[in-house]
């Protein structure tokens, strides 16, 4: 170490006893130990200037010593106290050392060690002051190497660091060659190494050290060439670079497993920067719409060319509701064109991340598709829809022979009692009642065939307030008809059920199907199928044993006394396809529907049941909280349409003539058509005079649907009814885009209709200001 590679201000370091000053070329002080400003301090005049940064202003005789070592006329030379007129009591000397590049002076009184402690080697005077604190005060592993001449690279001061990396002491490393701790494989690299050393005064690599052990160590060696009293030195500090390397590869590994697991997992990840809207997508996020790592540029804007346009704002909107602390997480299924040009779902979620300021800075996430699921949950509900049809189908057939017995019955009262009016003629009381008795016939064909087409129909479903008590009502006549005259049938219904919020098709279908399991249950023997209905209020624990929450509840019970089940087949009954009447061609499919239904409702459905004592099904179904609402059926027959004429439209001759005269005996003035086109004309011919207009739905020529649209276009406001034997979504649809129009469900009496004119008139009256 050269004087001059010191710096001012710096704290040499020396023994004990010596005060110790080191200088420059030209003189100047670089630098000082604490011994040397003590006596300093202690001197006075010039002496006491002599410090760092100034010049040293001693004696000429200290200065003569100074320049003979400087010019190399003596390895060292002392001037006493004395000679050097210094100013305090007491002998001492000063000893000078040096070469052409600088010097060291040190002072001691009588009785100190004058000369400082030797360094290991031949190393110049110049650098035993700073160099041996240099290299010890270093973190790494450092030596001081012979860089010229027959010991070229030996090792002439090493520090305690390089003891311990090499595994050896300080003694054992001074005097070796650098190369002797070089394993063998590394050995022509590291000379290498040297040799641009020596040709450009520093360099920097990776190697290997070999410890005593035999243990390699992985490093770093840092090395630059100086000059110091004519001779070349090597600096060299070597880092171990263990701990380095096994974090590295610890993180190497991590980052393998992480890729893995992504890659694995079809999970994508972006990081969106809100300041400037730069975003990462990661490889998968880009594999999964198909396209490379290089193929989608890291924007939002590349989000938003990929996203669909329908899903765009929307997303958005969740993404300001997060960012704005609406939500923990921000989360959003949208779809994304991929390569192909066909839309994948996407499942996005992500967490912002703010700054000490609590602002938002970033929106990080990940992205994963999920159109298999999407897809694989609408064929689930279309299957589940197909079910359920498939188990309706098997309910009509198991009520066909019984609905079929009482429709003949029916038939049998109304041919009967009209044979017996025809036969009555004069006599007035036998026509009535036999007229009275063929009203209510149909009047009882009609409900049933209304509750066949409501229970068959496949539409979707649609839930609605439903008064308990006429489901209820419904269903037992169903199922009375159903029923072998071996089984009685019962039923308790309390008056003071509520209404409950379902799809009321679907609720008749659940107890339909348990009516029919009941029957089964019991065979071709005598027995008895019991239906009761009473309102509850679940507290939470009974609540909770159905999973249910706390509440009032409509609870229906279907119990019956046949052969009753084990515990095996209580565990499976409610399972798709699973049945104990492969035998008789069971499908498996009722017990099933039923618990669908009854989730689906908010509800529950259990059983209870011993081989030999029968089954008892219980039904929860939440009630409805607001007791005002409920269905309305139509309204009562009132005044009639207006002082204007009725435009009648029936294909069926014997419907047209019978709604015609009941019209005109209710009041109204009617005018009947058979065909579309015909009535259509005299709208035509006479616009004035007409107060609403009635028309069948399937119309020869002209749809009933298209015959409304037309009349609407000619007459905006004129009240219009459709009447259908089955009304379906399409009239329905088509009644809700006309505006000021209703329908009317076959069979009706010419009062319903009426009725319903009536009502709609005074629905439309205050818009039209009559």
């Amino acid at each position: 170490m050269t004087a001059n590679s010191a710096s001012p201000g710096s704290e040499p370091a020396a023994g004990r006893e010596q005060a110790l000053c080191c200088l420059d070329a030209s003189g100047r002080i670089l630098a000082t130990n604490a011994r040397w400003r003590a006596a300093m301090r202690r001197a006075s005049g010039t002496w006491a200037k002599n410090v760092d940064g100034n010049e040293l202003c001693a004696s000429p005789v200290l200065l003569a010593a100074l320049r003979a070592v400087q010019r190399g006329e003596a390895g060292a030379r002392e001037v006493t106290a004395a000679a050097a007129q210094w100013p305090l009591p007491g002998a001492g000397v000063f000893v000078v050392r040096g070469d052409a590049t600088g010097a060291t002076i040190s002072f001691a009184t009588p009785g100190e060690r004058t000369e400082p402690e030797a360094a290991s080697g031949p190393l110049p005077d110049a650098y035993s002051l700073l160099g041996r604190a240099i290299l010890a005060a270093a973190p790494d592993a450092a030596f001081v190497l012979a860089a010229d001449g027959g010991d070229c690279w030996r090792v002439l001061d090493v520090n305690d660091v390089a003891a311990t990396l090499h595994g050896a002491t300080r003694d054992e490393l001074l005097g070796a060659s650098f190369f002797a701790a070089t394993p063998a494989a590394d050995e022509a690299a590291t000379r290498a190494q040297f040799a641009v050393l020596q040709r450009t005064g520093a360099v920097r690599f990776a190697t290997r050290r070999q410890r005593r052990d035999g243990r390699g160590v992985p490093c770093e060696v840092s090395a630059t060439i100086l000059r110091l009293a004519g001779h070349s030195y090597a600096i060299a500090f070597v880092r171990d670079c263990s701990e380095q390397q096994e974090r590295e590869a610890e993180l190497a590994t991590q980052a393998m497993r992480l890729e893995i697991a992504v890659r694995s997992s079809g999970v994508g990840f972006w990081d969106w920067l809100l300041a400037d809207d730069a975003t990462f997508f990661s490889r998968e996020w880009k594999a999964q719409l198909g396209y490379g790592p290089d193929e989608v540029a890291d924007r939002f804007d590349e989000w938003q060319r990929l996203c669909h346009p329908d899903d765009i704002a929307p997303t958005l909107e969740l993404v300001q509701r997060h960012l704005a602390g609406g939500t923990t997480v921000f989360e959003a299924e949208f779809r994304m064109r991929h390569r192909d040009g066909d839309y994948r779902w996407i499942l996005s979620q992500g967490r912002v991340v703010r700054d000490a300021a609590g602002k938002a800075v970033r929106l990080v996430g990940c992205h994963v598709d999920v159109t298999a699921r999407r897809r694989a949950e609408h064929e689930r509900m279309a299957m589940l829809a197909r079910l359920e049809q498939m188990q309706r189908l098997e309910a009509m057939g198991t009520l066909a022979g019984g609905l079929a017995h009482d429709f003949n019955n029916i038939l049998t009262v109304i041919a009967g009692n009209v044979d017996l009016a025809e036969l009555s003629i004069g006599d007035a009381a036998t026509q009535r009642e036999a007229l009275g008795d063929v009203r209510r016939g149909a009047a009882r064909a009609r409900a049933l065939v209304r509750q066949i087409q409501v229970f068959s129909r496949n539409d979707p479903p649609e839930r609605s307030v439903t008064a308990v008590h006429e489901l209820l009502g419904e269903t037992l006549r169903l199922l009375r008809a159903s029923l072998p005259n071996a089984i009685a049938l019962a039923s308790a219904v309390a008056p003071d059920l509520p209404d409950v919020d379902v799809d009321p098709q679907q609720i008749q279908q659940l107890l339909l199907n348990l009516g029919a399991n009941a029957w089964q249950a019991i065979g071709t023997r005598p027995g008895r199928v019991e239906l009761r209905a009473e309102r509850v209020l679940l507290a939470p624990a009974a609540a909770a044993a159905l999973d249910l929450p706390p509440g009032d509840y409509v609870r229906i019970v279907v119990a019956d006394d046949g052969c009753g089940m084990d515990a095996a087949t209580r565990e499976r009954i409610f399972e798709p396809f699973f049945t104990t009447r492969l035998e008789h061609g069971g499908t498996g499919l009722g017990l099933s529907v039923v618990h669908g239904i009854a989730r689906r409702h908010g509800g529950a459905v259990t059983v209870v049941s011993e081989p030999g004592q029968g089954s008892t099904f219980t039904l929860h179904l939440p009630a409805h909280q607001d007791p005002a609402a409920g269905a309305t059926g139509l309204p009562a027959a009132g005044r009639s349409a207006g002082p204007g004429r009725l435009l009648l439209v029936e294909d069926d001759a014997a419907l047209l003539r019978v709604q015609k005269r009941g019209l005109e005996l209710l009041g109204h003035r009617v005018a009947a058509f058979d065909e579309p086109v015909a009535a259509f004309a005299a709208l035509r011919s006479e616009p004035q005079g007409w107060a609403a207009v009635v028309a069948d739905f399937d119309l020869p020529g002209l749809r009933g649907s298209e015959f409304a649209r037309a009349v609407r276009e000619l007459f905006p406001t004129l009240p219009i009814v459709l009447t259908s034997g089955l009304v379906t979504a399409e009239l329905t649809l088509a009644v809700q885009q006309l505006g000021g129009a209703r329908v009317l469900a076959k069979p009706f009496l010419p009062r319903d209709l009426a009725a319903l004119l009536a009502s709609l008139l005074a629905e439309l009256q205050p818009r039209d200001g009559r």
